[in-house]
């Protein structure tokens, strides 16, 4: 009965993790990983992390409009995380990523995550309820708005990164 028990909860752990998302860094560094990839690089590497990636007609029935779907990869979690990426029109360059209902403990530790990762919040563009963060690389300038709300239990965050190149 004990080796039953044991073999149940290998397959029912085999199989939670095979379908968990898998966002091993921070939402900032994963965001800024997604923008080094092309469209297809990206596509794949979302369905390796274990977002499932919604299909055209899925995508129509929310509004979306068929020209905008050339440019669009929209993946959601299983943990209820989603994932939209833009691209150009020819699908070379990711022009801006949102991550989707990312859950903190609270909103000290949200901005905390990107302060780690080298983001400055400027106050004087942030509101009440949407941050502006900029990090300045060598390269390039990266903003994430981050849209949030605040309960008792958790803080609920929506981000969207954009890029652009220093000159």
């Amino acid at each position: 009965m004990k080796k039953a028990f044991c073999t149940l909860m290998l397959i029912f752990s085999i199989n939670s993790l095979s379908y968990s998302q898998i966002i091993n860094e921070s939402i900032p560094v994963f965001a800024e990983k997604l923008f080094t990839l092309n469209k297809s690089s990206a596509e794949n590497n979302l369905v390796s992390r274990g977002f499932d990636i919604l299909p055209r007609e899925t995508l129509l029935q929310f509004g979306y409009d068929k020209d905008s779907l050339q440019n669009l990869i929209v993946g959601f979690g299983d943990y209820k995380i989603s994932c939209k990426i833009q691209t150009n029109n020819t699908g070379r360059y990711i022009q801006k990523v949102t991550i989707g209902g990312v859950r903190y403990l609270n909103a000290k530790y949200m901005i905390n995550e990107y302060q780690t990762e080298g983001y400055i919040l400027d106050e004087e563009k942030s509101t009440r309820n949407e941050l502006v963060f900029i990090k300045r690389t060598e390269k390039y300038i990266y903003v994430a708005f981050v849209a949030f709300m605040v309960n008792p239990n958790m803080c609920m965050a929506n981000a969207e990164f954009r890029r652009a190149t220093k000159k």
